[in-house]
């Protein structure tokens, strides 16, 4: 991510509109630089919270980044834009505040927001532009800051960082999680096929307990010895496979035997059936003779069936059908005779009522005048309807006007009151606008005041934070001085001791090196073969590891003295900085106090402040109370205005009312002379009274009508039933003739047929045809029967002849003894069989999943070196996983750019190198660092490094970061 501008408003100390060109700076690296307070950590501050909505120090919160220099309106934002990945990014952000509200003079909470956008917007929102920020970028808040800006405070962490905080750091920044996903999925595989590999040697043993074999087998005691152990699966196995053999050998030979008897029982079965079959037909022509003896005594019944049977069907098919017609006959002529009766009765009735209706109607024919009049009278009440109709109209309009005139009255009496109310409102309004008039002025004064304590306010509340930190850290610096007064003693004991041990080391070393001097012969150390005065061995203990002890605890000292050094430096900047900041807000708020008089100064701030905020408190509630009253002011004002136009809008609708009440008033009297002339023309009182006797003389009138319709209907009724019945009458009588004819002629017919019986009573042959079909099928079953009867004595006796009976126990008992035998081989193959099945069914799934297993077995020896390669657990090796290698990669190259700085920096003294020795083969590690020092020549822990060291190596590595990331960039591209 590259910055191009950076633009501020109302933003910490930038009260005015603020913005930075970061584009001049061509190479990428650029310093802020500048006085105490003037705002360098408050850029930092911007960035980040542009792009994090947080500050770039832990200390400073999102409520504290408004300017407290500008006025309520004024708009708080940062605006910052940048390029990533050949994209131009515009990122604007607003942290919540209190601003002018739009309306009215109060204020109003201004709510947090973003928006991030390149084309078109990608987000908005202040929580996801953060969120997508950190998509965009690959760095959390705190990533960004120990990489991208090396802030105040800040620079030392990446640099102490431990080998894990790098890999996450590297992970985002070069996006090696795809590494970590691959060596996770092949920790994952190789687990899975393990657990697969366990899952599969269980099932075999779980399988073992599955075999059935007899505890008296020979192989019984084989089987439990390999049965549950892992190992011996192969023995267990072949014992099977052995076991299942026997079985199906004892198997086969069960079988056979079981296939002789089933061929002996089948021959017993068969005599069996044959001597049966004998037997039976035996029995069967001992039942038929005596049947055959059965049917000879019922035959005389039978031929007196057969009699009875053709008599039936005489009488039935040819006396019976006359007899009905005859009888059919007879009923018809006694129908129509009985018909003529009752027609005769009713032509007489129907006689006697005709004349009494003729009588009725000749009556009402008299009366025929006085309903013409009656008619004459309807017409008339008839025309008079719509006289009626005009009068409810004028009665109901001048009720109508009436009612109108009334509410008007009621109208122009409640305009009247309101007038009259509304004018003293405005008297009222008058008078109140007259007495507040200058309220606005003290409101402007006393807002002006306000800005300066709370300025006064601020200032104080900063200088009494400065105050307490300058004496904390006075007391700080005390400690730290007494601390290295005393470091500093040891130091130079320390020194004195190693010098002195080091110089009886040395003249040891020379002693015991010029006893091996030989006169003329060269010098091991200076070559000379002349030794007039060579050293004298000294008596003494001192050993180089005692030298190198001393030297140990003499650099510790040193280190220790650097580190309490370092710290007062930092405490004598802080507190020149905080002194200066101290005397701007002293000279400022006009006290003269030094501030070494923390006491004196402390109480003067204090009561300050407290003086501060009462006068603060006051003039808030002072400005509070004439807020309200100038919000009072401004709507008498306003009800001002509205009382005036509501009188001129009121007094003219007055005038309206006022002309509205006369008019109505001429109408009424105009519409009562009407009524008066209307009501006196009409004959009846009202139009309800005409319309009632209208409803009665019509009425009348269609009840003559009616009666008289009625009657001439009856009468043309009556002589249509009389026409009717007469000639019903006639055809009857025609008929009866017809039908004693023809009772006549069958009455002969049924004479002739008797006379075949010969005066015999055929009452019993007098049988329904079901009957005589009952009679038929006893005398055809008695026939079949006879002849079935006569065929099966035939059949049997050819059967039995030369043959006798045969006694059937003796085979019987010979089939249950072989029945027996068959039951219990039955028994002993279902048994072998079981185990066969069961057994066999064990070894192919054994089988099986030995197979499986030897194929996960292959696949965990190839996965299990290369799981634990790039997950970093070979034995006694260093773990370093696959992705902390690819970052180990990469930090060697950021390392390679960034001693090319730190060397130019430290005058090519130090060089900042990836420690590949880990100090624990169990730790993470390949990511730590250490420092070559080269005027020493040895390595050591970078947290060894000076302050001012520290922060050269932490900017040398942001510097090889950048290049190595911008280098990945170009690729990528």
């Amino acid at each position: 991510m590259r910055p191009l501008t950076l633009t501020m408003s109302a933003f910490g100390p930038f009260a005015d509109l603020t913005t930075i060109d970061f584009q001049n700076f061509k190479n990428g690296l650029f310093l802020i630089s500048g006085e105490t307070g003037s705002g360098k950590t408050t850029i930092f501050d911007a960035i980040c919270f542009a792009l994090y909505n947080e500050a770039s120090g832990d200390n400073r919160k999102r409520e504290m980044l408004r300017s407290d220099f500008v006025e309520s309106d004024i708009e708080t934002y940062v605006e910052l834009v940048f390029e990533h990945n050949d994209t131009i990014y515009t990122l604007r952000r607003n942290p919540a505040y209190e601003r002018k509200a739009k309306r009215g003079d109060g204020v109003t909470k201004q709510n947090a927001d973003a928006y991030l956008k390149a084309d078109d917007v990608i987000a908005s929102g202040s929580s996801d532009v953060s969120e997508t920020i950190v998509d965009l970028l690959g760095l959390s808040r705190e990533q960004f800051k120990q990489i991208s800006m090396i802030a105040q405070g800040e620079f030392l962490k990446f640099l102490f960082a431990s080998s894990s905080d790098r890999v996450e750091i590297f992970r985002k920044v070069f996006s090696t999680h795809f590494f970590e996903k691959l060596q996770l999925k092949l920790r994952d595989q190789y687990l899975e096929v393990q657990r697969q590999y366990s899952q599969k040697s269980q099932q075999i043993l779980d399988n073992e307990d599955r075999v059935k074999i007899d505890e008296n087998h020979d192989l019984y005691p084989a089987f439990l010895n390999v049965k549950g152990e892992s190992y011996k699966v192969e023995e267990f196995v072949i014992l099977l496979e052995q076991y299942i053999k026997e079985l199906n050998t004892e198997n086969k030979e069960q079988l056979k035997e079981k296939q002789i008897l089933q061929t002996n029982l089948a021959k017993l079965y068969q005599q069996q059936a044959t001597a049966i079959s004998i037997n039976k037909n035996f029995e069967e022509l001992e039942k038929e003779k005596n049947l055959q003896l059965q049917l000879k005594e019922q035959l005389p019944q039978i031929e007196e069936k057969k009699q009875l049977i053709t008599n039936a069907k005489i009488v039935l098919r040819q006396i019976k059908p006359i007899e009905d017609n005859i009888q059919r006959i007879t009923s018809m002529i006694n129908s129509s005779e009985q018909q003529n009766k009752q027609l005769t009765i009713s032509i007489s009735n129907h006689n006697t009522s005709l004349n009494n209706y003729k009588e009725q109607l000749s009556t009402l024919n008299e009366r025929e005048n006085d309903f013409s009049e009656l008619s004459y009278k309807v017409k008339a009440i008839e025309n008079s309807l719509p006289q009626f109709t005009a009068y409810d109209e004028t009665i109901s309009k001048l009720n109508s006007v009436n009612k109108t005139l009334a509410n008007k009255q009621q109208q122009q009496k409640q305009i009247e009151q309101t007038i009259q109310s509304k004018n003293e409102m405005i008297v009222n309004a008058d008078i109140y606008i007259k007495k507040n008039e200058s309220i606005s002025l003290s409101i402007e004064k006393n807002r002006t005041q306000l800005k300066q304590l709370e300025t006064t306010q601020t200032q104080l509340q900063q200088l009494s934070i400065l105050i307490e930190d300058y004496h904390k850290d006075e007391k700080q610096l005390s400690e730290y001085q007494l601390s290295i007064k005393d470091v500093l003693e040891q130091y130079n004991q320390k020194s004195s001791e190693l010098t002195s041990t080091e110089t009886i080391y040395f003249k040891q070393q020379a002693g015991l090196l010029a006893e091996e001097l030989v006169e003329g012969e060269p010098c091991k150390v200076c070559g000379s073969t002349n030794h007039p005065q060579p050293a004298k061995l000294i008596d003494s203990s001192v050993t180089l590891d005692a030298v190198e002890i001393l030297r140990k605890q003499k650099e510790d000292l040193n280190k220790k003295r650097e580190t309490i050094q370092s710290s007062i430096d930092s405490l004598h900047i802080r507190q020149e900085n905080r002194k200066e900041k101290s005397e701007e807000l002293l000279s400022s708020l006009s006290l003269s106090i030094e501030l070494s008089n923390y006491i004196d100064l402390t109480h003067v701030i204090n009561t300050q402040k407290e003086t501060t905020i009462n006068e603060l408190n006051q003039l808030q509630q002072e400005i509070k109370e004439s807020l309200s009253i100038e919000q009072l002011l401004n709507t008498k004002r306003n009800e001002l205005v509205m009382l005036n136009n509501e009188v001129t809008s009121l007094q003219s609708g007055l005038k309206d009312t006022e002309r509205n009440v006369q008019e109505l008033s001429t109408q009424v009297t105009t519409l009562q002379t009407t009524a008066k002339n209307q009501k006196e023309a009409l004959a009846y009182d009202s139009k309800d009274i005409a319309v009632q006797e209208l409803k009665k003389m019509e009425m009348q009138i269609q009840e003559y009508e009616k009666k008289k319709e009625d009657i001439s209907n009856q009468i043309k009724a009556i002589e249509d039933s009389i026409t009717k019945d007469s000639t019903i009458l006639q055809t009857n009588n025609k008929s009866i003739q017809e039908n004693i004819n023809l009772l006549a002629e069958e009455q002969t017919k049924l004479k002739n047929e008797l006379a075949s019986f010969k005066d015999i009573d055929i009452t019993p042959y007098r049988l329904s045809e079901t009957q005589i079909d009952s009679y038929q099928d006893e005398v055809n079953k008695f026939l079949n029967n006879q002849s079935r009867n006569n065929e099966a004595i035939t059949r049997l006796e050819e059967a039995t002849k030369d043959k006798s009976m045969i006694d059937l126990t003796s085979l019987e008992d010979m089939i249950q003894v072989e029945k027996l035998k068959e039951s219990e081989l039955d028994e002993q193959i279902d048994h072998h069989s079981h185990f066969i099945k069961t057994n066999q069914e064990v070894l192919n799934d054994i089988q099986m999943i030995r197979k499986q297993n030897s194929e996960l077995e292959q696949t965990l020896q190839s996965l299990k070196p290369l799981a634990d390669t790039a997950n970093g657990n070979l034995s006694q090796k260093q773990r370093i996983t696959f992705e902390l290698f690819v970052q180990a990669t990469y930090f060697d190259y950021v390392l390679s750019e960034a001693n090319k700085h730190f060397s130019i920096m430290s005058d090519e003294r130090y060089s900042l190198l990836r420690k590949e020795d880990p100090v624990n083969l169990r730790s993470v590690s390949g990511l730590d660092l250490e420092v070559l020092d080269e005027w020493s020549g040895k390595r050591r822990d970078v947290r060894s490094l000076s302050g001012g060291e520290s922060f050269k190596a932490a900017l040398s590595l942001a510097l090889g970061l950048v290049m190595l990331y911008r280098i990945l960039l170009v690729e990528l591209r």
